[in-house]
């Protein structure tokens, strides 16, 4: 800096008036105040639970440092949390105001995860089927579906009807397989089968078959 006022004194002021300019340009772009609302996540917390500083990437990738205190609500779920259980990566929205060209956050709402999908419960293999008594005496199921197999594999089955409707049909562990009247197994099944489907409704109100018949016994649709 010496050296810049010595040039400045023998004609440089042009130069260090750029210079200074410049250094309060760079010194401004590094307190950027934050909007009034700003969505993004988290990347670093300083300080401790009462009072301290937020990193915040917003959408736009643009990085805001702001300032909480006790006066700050922190919620989640229309509940009030405290800043310390919010956690790296979780999306924020926050409401912030700028004093002294710094940040400071009055409402800082954490956004709720997304519901993970649903995912079917893993099958166990499906074994040869026997005749059962209390099936025959009292069949299980209170739907019924006849047509041809249009697909299947380990785990489903989809049937066209004759009214041209296709459904899906969950096999069980405890399926029961009857070919031309005697126990079979899955493995039989054929694409263009023509069926008949014993099932019901899960808890998950999913259709899962408990019998499937197949053969010359079932009369012509």
């Amino acid at each position: 800096m010496t050296d810049i006022v010595a040039y400045a004194g023998s004609g440089g002021g042009d130069l260090v008036a750029l210079i200074l300019a410049l250094l309060a340009v760079l010194a401004a772009s590094a307190q950027t105040p934050a909007p009034g609302i700003v969505r993004g996540e988290l990347l670093d917390r300083e300080g401790e639970a009462a009072e301290g500083i937020l990193v915040i990437r917003a959408d736009d990738n643009k990085v805001y440092r702001c300032a909480f205190d006790k006066r700050t609500l922190f919620e989640r779920n229309r509940l009030l949390v405290g800043a310390a259980s919010i956690k790296f990566g979780e999306r924020l929205e926050v409401v912030a105001d700028t004093a002294d060209a710094a940040c400071y956050l009055r409402t800082v709402h954490v956004a709720e995860a997304p519901p993970a999908a649903r995912r079917l419960p893993p099958r166990r293999p499906l074994t040869t089927s026997g005749s059962n008594v209390l099936d025959n005496l009292f069949p299980r199921g209170n739907l019924t579906f006849a047509g041809v197999i249009l697909r299947l594999n380990s785990e489903r089955i989809v049937l066209r009807t004759r009214d041209a409707q296709e459904h899906t049909i969950y096999l069980r562990p405890d399926t029961r397989f009857l070919q031309q009247g005697a126990p079979s197994e899955a493995s039989a099944l054929r694409v263009n089968s023509r069926v008949f489907v014993r099932a019901g409704k899960n808890f998950e109100n999913i259709v899962e078959a408990f019998q499937v018949v197949w053969g010359t016994i079932l009369p012509r649709q």
